[in-house]
This record gives structure tokens, C-alpha cells and sequence, in this order.
């Protein structure tokens, strides 16, 4: 007997998905540079989750704004995105349960995927806002082999524009706010200029976004922060005091420290290298000398984002931190 999607939704709702939707398998589109995952079945539905994510309750400081403490600092939406990330899990394990195929897609382009399932609108800040949580949200994407009705997309006339969506006021605030002018004012966005974009990419960060990073492990959301357009219902949440984030515990953290950022925000930003390549960013911002004895040991490890930013921050520290 056919599984109807009620009962999909049902199972997403029970976990705490607060929507989701079906489109046609053509809308999984890999990103820029990515091959599809190969799947083990035929994929004939496309389901797209969201759940809403959290911001801090002091509305956390743009990453161009100076450091006040030893600590680095990270997204709130990113505690929701691993709390997302087990339940999606659980919920494809679930409908594998009940006899569907069902595989995670990841390296796609998830946004898309959920405008076209009908769940949001882009917005000149190329993100998708929902009704209920803005764009405060986390989408996990799956491909599954039941047949169901797609829903209709977003009322948006090109998928890859954000300016078309009928929600966006076109105040522009976003556009003016984004600290490396990231933003074309047309609903593109130049990853390459992306703050969020460099931060825990394997790569070195070009220079002159450097000092723009602040004391920001992880996430930006300085065009959320500004945009009139994000509901009050977004989850609010205190920060706490996290020994991980401390910068005596991030330069050469222990496998301790690891597993309790790992916990918080994702193993996948809590890989060593990743960690210390941003961190020694941070570092060179703090500008404090008591960092150059770690920093100086992390010039000679055998990663070139790391040596390379690590050397930045030293060189930077020893000529008194120039502006």
C-alpha cells in the first residue's frame, strides 16, 4: 500500500520540522563545481525540510566590530543546523522504514530546491525567507523513491534572482550593510567576497578580508541583521559561557575541545585545521602578543591555510597591528 506524504509529514512535524515540501527530481541542482551524488535508486521526488534556527538574545556583533574579550564568537543559526542536521536523519530512517528509498542530499543547492517545493521566497540578500521564521532556517534536502504531487514553487519569475521575489521591500539595507560588498543589489551574491564563504573553507582568506573577520569563528548574518523583512518569532536564545570558544583552548585545541564544539555546532566545523586557520584570523585581531608562541608553532604546521594565516597574525601582532 502507497505511503501517502501525510504520513511523511507527520514524521517531519513529530521531529520538529515546522514545514516541508515536494518538488520534481530536476530541481536538485548540484552546486557550482560539484557532481551529483550518485544514488543507489531512481530518484522520483525531491523532499525539502525546514526548521527554524536561533539568533542571540543580544543580537550578536557584525564581525567587523572590534573584539572585547579573549573568546571568539559564532552564529546562533548554527546550534539549530546541527540539531537539524540528526533529525533529518532520523526522519529519512524513519521513511526508510516504511519502505521508501530515501538518500540525504547535500552538495546541492538547498535553497533552490525549497523555493521550488514551494516553502519560501529569495530576497535581495539571496536568502530564502519563510513566513513563520524569515530566514532564519535550516533546509535539509532528500530524494526518495515514492512518486508524489510536487507543490507549487514561490510566486519568484527566475530562481536565481532574489529582486524578483514579490516579498522584498527593495530597501537595499542589506545590500549597504554587507561589509565587503558581497552583494550585487540585484539578488547576486559574489562568493568570493563572502565573509561566510571564506571562513572554514580550506583555503587562505584574501587579505583584505582579514581584519573584516573579527573575532567570527563561524557565520556572518550582518544582511539578516539589518533586513526589515525577518519576523519577531525567530528563536531567541542566551549565550553561554563556552570553554571551547576561549582562544587559549582554540589555537591548539585538545581532542576535548573539539568534541564540545563538535556537539554545539557540527563536527564538520570542528575539524583541527579549520578550526586553528580561522582562529588564527581571530588571533591576529585580538592582537595580543601572548599569542605569538602558538601562532609561531602553527606557521611550520603542514597545512598552507594554516601556516599562511598564522603568519599573517604574527606579523601583524609584531608591528604593532596596523590599521
Amino acid at each position: 500500500m502507497p505511503v501517502s506524504r501525510e504520513i511523511l509529514w507527520d514524521i517531519a512535524r513529530e521531529l520538529g520540522f515546522t514545514s516541508m515540501g515536494i518538488t520534481a527530481p530536476n530541481h536538485a541542482l548540484p552546486l557550482p563545481g560539484t557532481p551529483m551524488k550518485a544514488l543507489p535508486f531512481e530518484p522520483r521526488s525531491i523532499v525539502a525540510l525546514v526548521m527554524p534556527t536561533f539568533k542571540w538574545a543580544d543580537s550578536a556583533s557584525p564581525p567587523e566590530k572590534a573584539p572585547e574579550k579573549d573568546a571568539a564568537e559564532f552564529a546562533a543559526a548554527y546550534i539549530g543546523m546541527n540539531t537539524t542536521h540528526h533529525k533529518s536523519g532520523e526522519w529519512m530512517e524513519r521513511v526508510r522504514a516504511l519502505g521508501i528509498q530515501a538518500e540525504r542530499l547535500s552538495a546541492i543547492r538547498s535553497k533552490t530546491a525549497a523555493l521550488f517545493a514551494g516553502l519560501g521566497e529569495y530576497r535581495m540578500n539571496t536568502l530564502l525567507y519563510t513566513r513563520e521564521h524569515g530566514s532564519y532556517i535550516c533546509i535539509q534536502v532528500f530524494a526518495i523513491s515514492a512518486l508524489y504531487e510536487p507543490d507549487e514553487p514561490a510566486r519568484c519569475g527566475n530562481p536565481e534572482r532574489a529582486d524578483l521575489a514579490p516579498g522584498c521591500v527593495g530597501c537595499r539595507r542589506c545590500v549597504k550593510a554587507c561589509p565587503t560588498g558581497a552583494l550585487d543589489g540585484k539578488g547576486g551574491i559574489d562568493v568570493n567576497k563572502c565573509l561566510r564563504f571564506h571562513m572554514f573553507s580550506g583555503k587562505p582568506t584574501p587579505v583584505e578580508y582579514r581584519r573584516l573577520m573579527g573575532r567570527q569563528l563561524i557565520g556572518c548574518e550582518v544582511c539578516q541583521f539589518v533586513c526589515p523583512m525577518e519576523p519577531p518569532t525567530v528563536g531567541i536564545i542566551q549565550r553561554e559561557d563556552w570553554p571551547w570558544l576561549r582562544m587559549e583552548n582554540l589555537l591548539e585545541p585538545s581532542t576535548e575541545t573539539l568534541d564540545a564544539m563538535g556537539k554545539a555546532i557540527g563536527v564538520n566545523y570542528a575539524r583541527l585545521r579549520r578550526v586553528q586557520a580561522q582562529t588564527a584570523l581571530i588571533a591576529g585581531n585580538f592582537c595580543r602578543r601572548e599569542y605569538l608562541p602558538p601562532l609561531k608553532r602553527l606557521m611550520v604546521v603542514n597545512d598552507p591555510t594554516v601556516s599562511e594565516h598564522a603568519q599573517w597574525a604574527a606579523e601583524r601582532i609584531q608591528y604593532g597591528c596596523p590599521e
